[in-house]
């Protein structure tokens, strides 16, 4: 072998030794992404909860267990920090005055009408309505939005009607059943479906109420009753219908 054909040889790679580094590098690397996700598997979540419906318990299992409902003493005159919402849920709702006049409130985008006391202040979003009421943020404390089945995931992208309302609670750790369930037909002659849920807490400080939108199967109009007196609720609901056109 010439000197010329013995220096090409020695600049050479060498295939094998980098195959096998390859190899090497890929078994590697696929114990760390196991690793990684079997940590994740293991590590305990936090409960999940609807996106502006507010719980009265903490979303972490095991902390603020001080701030469910049935531990709240409605004798004190304000709440603790940490128990804000439990507090007004039980003790101190928005009821509103006597005097109060109550007048339409119309949303175009998704064609209906309700009515609304004038002391009830809120603030509108791009997919609803938050109310606010003393320390608790209007964007805490949804009074309808928008349940849309093209934004959900899975299974329950396809369900309808109060096929999904009774399994709408599944979407969220934070909730474990469903408590009740009954279809609903108001003044208006619009039906719809109320539904209660348990939370981890097993307390169910919310009603929900469910408006399909017509020709648009799946897609609703939820409103919850957060910290409004069932009195106000009950008469909000009673007055929705959808916009003539």
């Amino acid at each position: 072998m010439s000197d010329e054909e013995k220096k090409s040889a020695e600049e050479a790679p060498d295939f094998s030794k980098i195959i096998v580094g390859l190899v090497i590098a890929v078994v590697v690397l696929g114990g760390i992404v196991y690793g990684s996700y079997s940590l994740t598997q293991k590590k305990p979540g936090g409960q999940t909860f609807p996106a502006g419906f507010k719980q009265p318990v903490s979303d972490t299992p095991g902390a603020n267990q001080g701030t469910t409902l049935a531990s709240v003493n409605c004798a004190i005159n304000q709440p603790n920090p940490d128990s804000v919402w439990a507090f007004y849920l039980k003790c101190d709702k928005f009821k509103g005055s006597e005097n109060a006049k109550w007048g339409a409130y119309t949303n175009p985008e998704f064609g209906f009408d309700i009515s609304l006391p004038s002391d009830l202040s809120t603030v509108e979003y791009q997919n609803g309505l938050g109310i606010n009421y003393k320390n608790i943020q209007a964007a805490d404390n949804l009074l309808f939005s928008a349940d849309i089945a093209s934004s959900r995931s899975g299974e329950f992208k396809d369900m309808k009607g109060d096929v999904y309302v009774k399994s709408w609670w599944k979407q969220f750790s934070g909730l474990v059943s469903l408590k009740s369930y009954e279809a609903l037909t108001n003044q208006f002659n619009v039906k719809g479906h109320k539904a209660q849920y348990l939370n981890f807490a097993n307390e169910s400080p919310n009603e929900e109420v469910f408006f399909e939108i017509p020709n648009r199967p799946g897609d609703f109009i939820h409103f919850a009753s957060g910290i409004l007196d069932k009195s106000v609720y009950s008469k909000i609901i009673d007055s929705f219908k959808w916009a003539k056109k």
